[in-house]
């Protein structure tokens, strides 16, 4: 991932409360890049994750989703049953 260029800050793996586990990670990103190209570059990891992201918020001042097994989602990680992203543009703030 070019515009995050260190590992996750924060990163844990917590039980779901409907079984299986939840996993967060807490990522910060390079101020060289553009807004769009950070949405875009956090859209590509979640698709790696799984498919079926539902897209809250507006756009241009957050990135957020949830991803969720039990509502039939497909998730690629075995035991994951929820991820969510949210990316907020402090440039807007």
């Amino acid at each position: 991932m070019r515009a995050f260029n260190r590992p996750p800050m924060e990163a844990s793996i917590e039980p779901y409360q409907k079984g299986g586990y939840m996993a967060r990670l807490e990522f910060y990103h390079s101020d060289n890049f553009t807004w769009p190209e950070i949405v875009c570059e956090v859209i590509e990891f979640g698709q790696k994750l799984g498919s079926g992201w539902r897209q809250y918020g507006d756009i241009r001042e957050e990135s957020n989703a949830v991803l969720n097994k039990l509502s039939g989602d497909h998730i690629s990680i075995p035991g994951l049953q929820w991820a969510e992203w949210l990316v907020i543009n402090e440039r807007q703030a």
